[in-house]
């Protein structure tokens, strides 16, 4: 009994630390989402785009303020690495053209810090 606790109580602060891993799915934009702590970030791209576009949203899929963030996106493809800055666009997009379109399976990471100081981190595949 003892060892059942232990192992559900193990399970539970596992559970509890990775909660960027909780949630995934399609955002309110139609693009890839990830849940960031309680913020989502929403990745609008894909294959042959010549662009990408973040979307930051709270819990609730309600915008949060994109100007003042210092972001970028890592986007690994054709075994090359790129670091793309993003600019706040709009409301609560974060967007940059890209040098060249993005491929089928490309790996995408981008990292956000906040206005607020908050930073956001999430990963996508271009599908």
């Amino acid at each position: 009994m003892l060892s059942t606790i232990r192992s559900l109580g193990l399970g539970l602060c596992t559970a509890l630390a990775s909660p960027a891993l909780a949630h995934s799915g399609i955002g309110v934009n139609g693009g890839q989402l990830s849940q960031v702590a309680n913020r989502h970030i929403e990745f609008i791209g894909g294959p042959a785009y010549e662009s990408i576009i973040f979307a930051l949203s709270d819990a609730r899929q309600k915008p949060v303020r994109a100007a003042g963030s210092a972001a970028y996106a890592t986007i690994i493809q054709q075994q090359q690495q790129l670091r793309i800055p993003l600019a706040p666009d709009g409301e609560n997009w974060l967007s940059a053209n890209l040098p060249a379109p993005l491929l089928l399976g490309a790996s995408i990471s981008v990292f956000v810090e906040l206005a607020s100081g908050e930073t956001l981190q999430a990963q996508f595949e271009a599908r």
